[in-house]
């Protein structure tokens, strides 16, 4: 069962993002968002996913055989709440699910193929027109630091089909520590919606490429106006400071201050070389205007999707309190489901 706006409710799939939207929208173990209503569900961010994970790649170079990016394999059979669902579907396809402009969103890191902004640091370049913000002291708003100690190794666990379905391991190392005496500094994956080998190759491949090669981060403090970027936007940033001019970066988390009418962007380091599949994405992104409506932290954008839900689950004021598991689970980060009982992935769906 995946919610597939376009074949129905009860379409078979296998495409992580239209899993997330199945708990998203289901009314018995989810959320029970209405994808049809405009301010519950960015619908076409959903449908992008579903056809990004469906692109043909090589599995191996040279090998002429083809596979689908990105399948899901999983049963969900414990009680939780829904955002942990979300959260472990989502990292097996590199997404992250978000309220954009409170409007739930998935995007997905991968190769981009279009600069969604350029950031100027330094206002003698740009002008009175550079956006990122200066301190007190006219200095641009801007830190960098790296990430400490990236791992030399990536061990990904996932429930191989071939050998039925047991657990299995994938490891892969930097260069520099293959066949050396170098001590491992190991970082682990758990990847149990994936159940093909090759998948789980990818991903390892793109967690040791990450870490190691895109090590380094960046704050910038922006201006109202740059508050439409959003995570894994694609962006360049100059700042003579830093000796940068037009260097990439991925947006990771942009945050709004209404308050202040400030914003602080984090990002890091982009290189299209980190990602093993060979796609390149474009994203549309339509129009987003950033009121106050948009909160800074995470948890308390999940809470407005709390209270929509809560507006769709109570009953009329004349009618007892529901039983259902559903309407009376409280609904933190996102989450709230009941006992859920489904499955995706090869041995049907229900």
């Amino acid at each position: 069962q995946g919610g597939d706006p376009d074949a129905g409710p009860f379409a078979w799939t296998r495409s992580p993002g239209l899993a997330i939207l199945d708990i998203l929208t289901s009314k018995l173990y989810g959320l029970g968002l209405d994808y049809a209503v405009a301010d519950d569900i960015h619908i076409d961010s959903f449908k992008e996913s579903a056809s990004l994970g469906a692109s043909q790649i090589l599995v191996e170079k040279g090998s002429g055989k083809t596979e689908q990016l990105w399948e899901l394999d999983l049963v969900v059979d414990t009680r939780s709440e829904a955002r942990q669902w979300i959260d472990h579907i989502a990292r097996t396809c590199r997404a992250t699910v978000f309220p954009s402009d409170g409007v739930i969103k998935i995007v997905h890191d991968v190769a981009q193929l279009t600069v969604a902004r350029h950031l100027e640091a330094d206002p003698q370049k740009y002008g009175t027109r550079h956006n990122v913000r200066t301190s007190e002291d006219g200095a641009p708003a801007l830190q960098r630091s790296r990430l400490a100690d990236p791992p030399n190794l990536v061990r990904v666990k996932y429930r191989d089909r071939d050998e039925f379905w047991r657990e299995a391991t994938i490891e892969e190392k930097t260069s520099a520590s293959v066949g050396t005496a170098v001590a491992e500094v190991p970082m682990e994956m758990q990847l149990f919606g994936i159940s093909r080998e090759t998948q789980a190759k990818r991903e390892a491949k793109y967690g040791i490429a990450k870490q190691n090669t895109t090590q380094l981060l960046a704050t910038v403090g922006v201006s109202y106006g740059e508050l439409d970027l959003e995570p894994f936007d694609l962006v360049t940033l100059s700042s003579a400071k830093h000796g940068w001019s037009s260097k990439q970066f991925l947006v990771l988390v942009p945050t709004y201050e209404p308050a202040t009418g400030v914003g602080v962007i984090a990002l890091q380091e982009y290189s299209s070389a980190i990602y093993p599949d060979g796609i390149f994405f474009t994203r549309s992104k339509g129009t987003v205007t950033w009121t106050d409506q948009y909160i800074q932290k995470e948890a308390s954008l999940w809470e407005e999707m709390k209270q929509k839900y809560k507006a769709k689950s109570t009953p009329p004021p004349a009618t007892p309190p529901q039983a259902s598991a559903s309407v009376k689970t409280t609904v933190v980060r996102g989450g709230g489901a009941g006992t859920i009982s489904m499955t995706f992935g090869s041995g049907g769906g229900q």
